[in-house]
């Protein structure tokens, strides 16, 4: 054996690899995305009462009532509508009761 100082295969400790870091445990589902920004998130309707929808129309709750009454569509399902401006259905429940849907409110 020749006593090469290049050919030895000993290393120091300083010389070797540093240790990759240890594994992160992954969850069950995967990834986890991030909580959707303010303006990216689909905006939710808001449905409020005849009384409520009223003051946000600035008119009368009668007024809204007959407006509904008017406007009134059944559906293929049987389900009452009533368009009454874009972004705005009004729905009935029961037989005298209305709620009004605001699309696209923030």
């Amino acid at each position: 054996m020749s006593s090469n100082p290049e050919t030895t295969t000993t290393t120091k400790p300083s010389d070797a690899a540093p240790a990759p870091p240890p594994a992160r445990k992954r969850t069950r589902r995967g990834k986890t995305r991030p909580p959707a920004r303010p303006h990216e998130r689909p905006a939710t309707p808001l449905i409020m009462n005849t009384k409520e929808a009223a003051e946000v129309l600035r008119c009368a709750v009668e007024a809204l009532r007959a407006r509904c009454r008017r406007a009134a569509v059944a559906g293929p399902d049987g389900e009452v509508t009533a368009p009454l401006g874009p972004g705005i259905t009004a729905i009935k429940f029961g037989r005298n009761s209305w709620r009004v849907r605001f699309d696209n409110a923030k």
